[in-house]
């Protein structure tokens, strides 16, 4: 029987702690997570065009970024997790979050995917279930922006009590 804890590692553009609740989120003290890589058609007036390329970023284990989060001095509120696109990394995503929820659970976590709702929830369903917020559908920058989502044509799907008690 193998008892080795299995590493997970996410290729990132960037990593922030500190957010305040106009960037990406309802809460203060956020961090915020970029992917690095988008598989998807690209955004009209996409704002992280240097996040596209999957041959950038850095690699970074799931491990790091917990231990990087407990040594901030706040407590991060939440995490909000964007791209590139987060689902071309699913399953260390998956894991992040889990991680992120046993060491910090009173915190909410939101996700931008630019999946439509209906492709996401059908091709993602095990990290949808461990998500508070998700903000699914390519930018368009045709589209104004509202309080969550980069662009209105954006769905902002409210997935738990906590997220009707943050956002509404």
């Amino acid at each position: 029987m193998n008892d080795m804890k299995q590493t997970f590692t996410l290729n990132l553009h960037q990593v922030a702690f500190g957010l305040c609740s106009g960037v990406l989120g309802a809460t203060n003290n956020r961090m915020g997570v970029w992917t690095q890589g988008c598989s998807l058609p690209k955004c009209v007036g996409c704002a992280s065009v240097h996040t596209w390329s999957a041959a950038r970023g850095t690699q970074v284990t799931v491990d790091q970024l917990i231990m990087l989060a407990r040594t901030q001095k706040v407590p991060p509120s939440g995490l909000t997790i964007s791209g590139g696109e987060p689902t071309d990394q699913v399953l260390p995503v998956i894991e992040l979050v889990k991680r992120f929820r046993s060491a910090f659970a009173e915190a909410e976590v939101l996700l931008y995917t630019g999946l439509h709702l209906p492709d996401f929830e059908r091709r993602h369903p095990d990290l949808m279930a461990l998500l508070d917020v998700v903000v699914a559908g390519p930018y368009d920058n045709e589209f104004t922006a509202t309080p969550l989502a980069g662009s209105a044509n954006q769905v902002v799907k409210l997935l738990t009590p906590l997220a009707e008690q943050l956002y509404v």
